[in-house]
């Protein structure tokens, strides 16, 4: 996805774990982060992470990048239409936009008392029909969606999940007074795994 001589800006870094491990493969990384740990953290590695909102950057850096990128970011904001379009300012022409969220058509939207993917820690649900509307929106072309694997340390969290749903169903509660649905459940995912939708999605855009 991503070539060397590429300029790359990753908004939100969080923990850096990503533009650490770019920049030690000789990327050229810019990061944004709005915590003061990170930043602290990244100045002591000499990264480049800078405490300011991607809105106010792209004003001093329009057309500078040719990759802008957040994992797990878009779901925490509430304006996202400035949000996406100072990334898409930062965007040379024919620059990729990679947007990566939780996937709210996978497991995850069965999940009992997931205090966390509501207000006000996720301002909003994201699922494959939301990314792809993006292009409606914003000067931006579609090149690339992906759905995430289901992680082994996700696992639990399915089984968990799936559960809780299908005891709504009255046939399912009945199969379970026979067997253990949670057991049935669990030898679904260890044979099945590979073909089970995990937790997020990924969206690769090309600015128009």
């Amino acid at each position: 996805m991503f070539k060397k001589e590429d300029n790359i800006l990753e908004v939100g870094s969080g923990g850096l774990g990503f533009v650490q491990k770019l920049s030690r493969e000789g990327y050229n990384i810019t990061g944004l982060e709005l915590n003061e740990h990170s930043i602290v953290k990244a100045k002591k590695q000499k990264l480049k992470v800078y405490a300011e909102p991607i809105q106010a950057f792209a004003k001093t850096h329009e057309q500078a990048f040719d990759v802008v990128c957040s994992f797990q970011v878009l779901e925490h904001i509430s304006d996202v239409q400035s949000f996406v379009k100072a990334q898409i300012e930062c965007l040379k022409p024919g620059g990729k936009l990679v947007i990566c969220v939780p996937n709210n058509d996978a497991f995850i939207k069965h999940s009992e008392g997931g205090v966390l993917n509501f207000p006000p820690h996720h301002m909003g649900r994201w699922r494959p029909s939301s990314l792809k509307a993006l292009e409606k929106v914003f000067d931006l072309k579609l090149v690339t969606f992906a759905y995430e694997p289901l992680q082994s340390y996700h696992k639990e969290w399915y089984i968990k999940s799936m559960t809780t749903y299908l005891q709504k169903y009255k046939f399912m509660r009945g199969v379970a007074k026979v067997l253990s649905l949670s057991n049935l459940i669990r030898y679904y995912t260890k044979v099945n795994s590979a073909n089970i939708k995990g937790h997020s999605i990924l969206a690769v855009y090309e600015k128009i």
